[in-house]
């Protein structure tokens, strides 16, 4: 094998491996993404709780509207009505808040706190999400340690 071809080998040979090791799913934007965003447009209801004062709205523009009390029925009124308001995005399965206003709406019968800690991490992964059901797992870590819940919502 004389050094011309010899060049031309491992030149092909190079070329070879970067086309097979390099896709158009690089990025990581896939169409699991742009179909996760389709489906959870619109209005979500926290499954067990006051629909009124307990629902999530993602818009297409990819705004958001979060209430969130706790209350169990709507004529309750035992804990605040929070309203949260932002900017999400979806990524693979996690959503991410990127939280503007904050504000209580409603005020309660109970004096409650919500504790927030300065050094804390908040992780929301969407476990299911179709047309009629989506489950947040949000797991929020913290000097005081790791918490995980999830929440159930319905159209």
């Amino acid at each position: 094998m004389n050094k011309r071809t010899f060049t031309r080998l491992v030149f092909l040979i190079f070329i070879s491996i970067i086309a097979f090791n390099c896709g158009s799913d690089d990025d990581g934007d896939n169409d699991t993404t742009i179909i996760n965003k389709a489906k959870i447009i619109g209005v979500w209801y926290k499954v067990g709780q006051c629909q009124e004062q307990n629902n999530y709205t993602f818009n297409t523009n990819l705004d958001y509207e979060l209430l969130d009390s706790g209350n169990i029925t709507c004529s309750d009124n035992e804990f605040n009505t929070f309203k949260y308001t932002g900017n999400y995005n979806i990524i693979n399965n996690e959503l991410f808040f990127n939280q503007e206003t904050d504000e209580i709406i409603i005020q309660g019968t109970t004096l409650t706190t919500q504790d927030f800690e300065a050094n804390s991490s908040t992780e929301h992964i969407i476990e299911t999400l179709n047309d009629a059901n989506l489950t947040i797992k949000t797991t929020v870590t913290s000097d005081m340690g790791i918490t995980t819940y999830s929440n159930s919502f319905e159209r």
